[in-house]
């Protein structure tokens, strides 16, 4: 399985790198991204199956994120500490939502 993560926050991506490395061994490649500008062409043109994707990242949301890409052909879960974005989250693709600061026990 392919998992993306894009968060500005790195102690954030970290912190998913090493659940998903100690909790999903299916997951064989996992790419992490500060950066969401940098990402669309990369999601458009090989997409992972799984995008755990912050909300709230500097000069784009998580929202206009999705909204860029066009076409969503993977699973996304939103990864944010801010409840407001929730309805918009599930209108927009979301699988699941993910509340900051999370535990190991919140990703199972």
């Amino acid at each position: 399985m392919k998992v993306h993560i894009i968060d500005d926050c790195l102690d954030d991506l970290n912190n998913l790198e090493l659940l998903f490395n100690k909790n999903f061994p299916q997951v064989d490649q996992l790419e992490k991204y500060s950066d969401p500008f940098s990402c669309v062409e990369i999601l458009k043109k090989d997409p992972p199956q799984l995008l755990i994707l912050d909300m709230e990242m500097p000069g784009m949301s998580g929202i206009e994120f999705i909204r860029k890409l066009n076409f969503i052909n993977f699973e996304v879960i939103f990864c944010t500490s801010h409840e407001k974005y929730a309805i918009d989250a599930f209108k927009n693709h979301a699988i699941g939502y993910l509340f900051k600061p999370f535990t190991e026990q919140d990703c199972k």
